[in-house]
């Protein structure tokens, strides 16, 4: 079998507009929380946003066989632990349990969507476009979930953040993109060796990944012309 059929073996098959519907729902998590938290419906809508994000990621990799199996669950344990942390009748204890749970779930989806975008042959078209934006922003909101669990766990991890235990997501996804984009404004820092060595793997992690997407891209754009 050639390196061709072989990238084609190994490449997914995702539903029609499933990259463009995960995009979507990503997109609307990130712009529309911080607003409907500012007129006070935070927990609601971001209840409800990572709800439509979970369906969406779960339609995007439907074609995964065992592993579609393992996101599905690891989604319906986030939701669920999700739903109980914003219940008034329960207190902090399934807050942590459900970031792990969320950690795992969009690092496996970003891991997913990444492994066909490297195995794709062809045209560079907007869905896979769309794809790999949504690795870059499901990495960025994962180390989001991460450091506020940190956060959580050792309230002192962390440098400008002034919220309390079941705080708001905005701030560490502010700072998680900021870390994963090394632009480094320093109004929020780490300060304990556990959040500071995510920081700089989450900094890591976005340069390696920017390079080595921008060459499959240009790659695969180049090698168009003699496919046809």
């Amino acid at each position: 079998m050639s390196n061709s059929n072989q990238a084609n073996a190994q490449a997914l098959n995702p539903p029609t507009h499933g990259y463009t519907v995960l995009f979507a729902a990503l997109m609307a998590l990130w712009i529309l929380a911080p607003f409907a938290r500012a007129a006070g419906l935070g927990d609601a809508v971001e209840l409800v946003l990572l709800t439509i994000l979970m369906l969406a990621a779960g339609y995007a990799t439907s074609d995964q066989g065992k592993r579609f199996k393992v996101i599905v669950t690891l989604g319906i344990i986030m939701g669920l632990l999700i739903w109980i942390n914003f219940s008034p009748w329960f207190d902090i204890y399934p807050f942590v349990p459900a970031k792990i749970a969320g950690i795992a779930f969009f690092l496996l989806v970003a891991y997913e969507l990444l492994v066909d975008i490297l195995a794709k042959q062809g045209r560079v078209d907007m869905s896979l476009i769309y794809g790999a934006l949504s690795v870059y922003l499901l990495i960025g909101i994962a180390f989001a979930w991460l450091y506020e669990a940190i956060y959580v766990i050792d309230p002192g991890a962390f440098k400008g953040i002034e919220i309390n235990p079941l705080g708001e997501l905005d701030e560490f996804q502010y700072f998680s993109f900021v870390t994963l984009t090394t632009l480094g404004y320093g109004d929020i820092s780490p300060t304990s060796r556990i959040a500071g060595s995510f920081a700089t793997l989450e900094a890591i992690i976005g340069q390696v990944y920017l390079t080595v997407l921008v060459a499959r891209l240009v790659g695969m754009q180049i090698s168009q012309p003699s496919q046809e």
